[in-house]
Parts: structure tokens; sequence; C-alpha cells
């Protein structure tokens, strides 16, 4: 079972909701890789929005019916459909479009099975009308129009809390990332809770969703990649803040030239453009494995490393260099030997505004005075001690939070641990009452 080996701590129990739910006989297909038993696939024709409902139903009955309803987000309805098939077609004209974070409207889908006057079962999913292509050129494209992605990638676990959250802190989360201005998230490096992905939806995050297949491929955990693939993909196919499924997370630790591991990649490629034909798909390379590696031309988008872009910022820093240079070297090689010997004069002082205000300006010391004039006069001063304080407050900030962050982990995962010893011996004397 994946994952084995990873950059992150593995915590073990039951740390989401545990729900017992009772239904009939007919009821919409909890068995199916966990789902709610409904799939919502929109698909964006111009202004218009069409809409294909399929439903998954055990033990559907001769004269029953599925009643399909499409409303809006503040309850309207928008249309209904009634079918003895397990699924149902759509139109929303002029379609309410999900947005990103601009506008992350959402519609709801109400399904039912009707048996007479009775409701059978009955279930809801919500989703989002929108377009979205990934163009070379042109990087991100939602709704038509350029979209740059700026984000974070997200682990779900806190201090003293592993993996154990609850809705307050996913909020908290979720306000931490839309407070510092990004529009994605990269939700590594598994399936996270559903509370989260519905905070994506409302919030308009643009999501990368991903199975954990990391760091080293394991021929024995095949079939437990794809069935995490499945499971993935039916319990989070209608939010429409996923717009690409991650096949794996930096899984050539041990080498990208293995043919089996190659195979799986190409297992799970086809089977998420059988289960989705709407979203493509993506892998995360570690740094060390080339471009030219077979297994990275997999996925339907790569992202290549651009050797033209750091050549430019190289030669870009260098020329900056070298320009402060050449301009420090040619003043003082233009001043004359004698105006070498000499120190340089210094700046006729101004006074500062707090020497025009005699009332606080006479309360000062003789330090307080110096210190003022020296930062205030002189602007190189002033930014100096600014920069310099602000930097070794930064430095100090980074130190102590890497300082908590690593050694609390440790004394957490290798002090706290409660270790027994177990010892079986064979003894050939005792007797069967014994």
């Amino acid at each position: 079972v994946y994952p084995q080996t990873a950059d992150f701590t593995f915590y073990g129990g039951l740390y989401r909701d545990v729900n017992v739910l009772a239904v009939n006989k007919t009821h919409f297909d909890l068995d199916y890789f966990g789902g709610k038993g409904l799939k919502v696939t929109p698909v964006m024709e111009g202004t218009d929005a069409k809409v294909s409902v399929e439903a998954f139903v055990t033990d559907l009955q001769s004269g029953d019916k599925l009643v399909c309803t499409i409303k809006e987000a503040d309850g309207t309805i928008v249309d209904t459909c009634e079918s003895a098939e397990l699924n149902c077609d759509f139109v929303i004209k002029d379609a309410h479009l999900w947005d990103g974070v601009k506008d992350p409207y959402l519609y709801t889908c109400e399904v039912a099975i009707h048996r007479g006057t009775t409701v059978v079962d009955e279930v809801s999913a919500r989703f989002g009308c929108r377009s979205f292509k990934i163009d070379p050129e042109n990087g991100f494209i939602l709704n038509g129009r350029e979209y740059p992605l700026r984000g974070v990638s997200r682990h779900q676990d806190r201090f003293n809390m592993g993996n154990a959250l609850l809705p307050e802190h996913h909020v908290e989360d979720m306000d931490f990332i839309c407070e510092m201005g990004a529009n994605t998230i990269r939700l590594a490096h598994y399936q996270h809770d559903q509370f989260f992905y519905d905070l994506c939806d409302e919030r308009g995050m643009v999501v990368w969703a991903e199975i954990p297949y990391i760091s080293r491929h394991m021929p024995e955990a095949n079939d437990n990649t794809v069935l995490q693939m499945k499971e993935l993909i039916v319990q989070n196919y209608n939010h429409p803040s996923i717009c690409v499924w991650g096949l794996s997370n930096e899984i050539t630790m041990d080498g990208a030239k293995d043919p089996d591991m190659i195979h799986q990649h190409r297992i799970l490629n086809d089977l998420v453009h059988d289960m989705d034909k709407t979203r493509p798909t993506v892998i995360a390379c570690i740094s060390t494995c080339g471009m030219d590696e077979e297994y990275v031309h997999i996925p339907d988008v790569i992202i290549p490393y651009h050797l033209g872009y750091a050549v430019m910022g190289t030669g870009a820093a260098l020329a900056c260099t070298m320009a402060a240079t050449i301009s420090s070297c040619y003043r003082a090689l233009a001043a004359e030997p004698a105006e070498l010997m000499r120190p340089e004069a210094p700046q006729v002082g101004k006074k500062v505004l707090l020497e025009r205000i005699p009332a606080i300006w006479m309360c000062l010391n003789f330090t307080w005075k110096s210190t003022i004039r020296n930062l205030l006069r002189y602007k190189k001063r002033f930014f100096m001690t600014v920069f310099g304080i602000g930097g070794c407050m930064a430095l100090m900030l980074v130190g102590y939070g890497l300082k908590d962050s690593i050694m609390d982990v440790t004394r957490l995962q290798f002090g706290e641990i409660h270790k027994y010893d177990l010892m079986a011996v064979i003894d050939k004397e005792i007797s069967e009452e014994g």
C-alpha cells in the first residue's frame, strides 16, 4: 500500500469522519469506490452548459424512475428531468460560470429514486460550469482568458494533531492561502478531506489532485495505485476546482529506467482518460530526472525546465553585477591621486523634521539627537539600518521556525514512541494443559 517512503510523516488510525448509513435495498451505489453514486459532467458550448448526469444505483426495480433537478446557488430550480434510465441531459442557457477566485459559482444537482409516490433514495452534488485548457505559450486558460496560477502545495497535518484536523483547521488553512493571494493549490501527496475539496470549490481554487504513488516504485503495489486512482476520481469527479489528476510524485528515487514503473504509469494514464475525459494528467518529477526520460512524456501536461529562462536570468544578474563593478572602478580611477589620499568631505547636513519642532527637539538628549540626524539625514544609512534590522529579524524567525518544525517533529516521532519487547521461546517439557 502506498505510501511507504516519502519526505512527510505518515499517520495511522481513523482520522476522518465515520458515518453509519441505513439505506433501502434500492439505493445509490455506495460501494462504487466510495463515491456518492452520482457523476455530473458540465461541458461549455459557447455561453451554454451541456450537463450530463449519470447515476449508479443498486437494485433498481422495474417501474422506478430517476428525477433529476438542477438548482441555482440560491435554490431556484433551473430544470428537471424524469427518466427510467440512469442518466439525464440538461442544457443551462447562459450558464453562470465558475470563474476562479473572482466568482466561484456553484450549481446543485439533486437526483431522487421514485417508486410511485415514494422517494426511495436521494443524493445531491454541487458542480461548476467552466472551461479550461493548458496552453504551452499562454499558460493556464480559464473560461477563455489567461489565468496566471500562483499557489502553494498543501499537506493536511498539524503539530500535536497529526492528520486528525477538524473543520475549523481546514478553514484556517484556506484562509491563510487566500490571504497570501494564491489561486491554486497542489493537494500533496494523497487524497485530502472532502471538506477541503468543498472549500476549494467555494473559494475558486484551481486544484492539482493526486495519489500517493511516491518516491519508489513497488511492483507488488501496482494494484493499489489503480485502486487509489479510481477512488480519487470517483469520489472527487464533481469538484469544479480540480483541473488535473496527478499520476505520481518523484517516483524515480531508484532511477527512471524501470520498465514496470513506466508500464504502470501508462496503465494509470489510460485509466484516468477512461474515467474522466475532461481533465488532463500530470506528474511531478524529481529534479535529477532528465526531460528525455520515457516516463516523463506519458502524462498530458509536460512543463519542461526552460534552460533559456535560466540563461537569461543568470545573464541579467551577471550584467548588473558587472555594471556596478565597472561604474565603481571608473569613478575611483577617474579621481586624482591626491583625492584618493584625502577622506571624502562629509555632506552638508540639513535639518530633519523634528528639529523644526522645538517643543519635541529640546526634550531629546544628545544621543537621541545624533541618532535621529544620522538616520534621517542620509538615505543610505537609513535604508541600511532598516534592511539590516529587518534582515536580522527575518533570519531569527526562520531559525526559530526551523528549530520548532524540525526538532519537535523529531522528538514526537522518535522520542515518545512506546516500545515493547516480545520474546517467544519453545519449551519442550511443557504439557498441553500447562
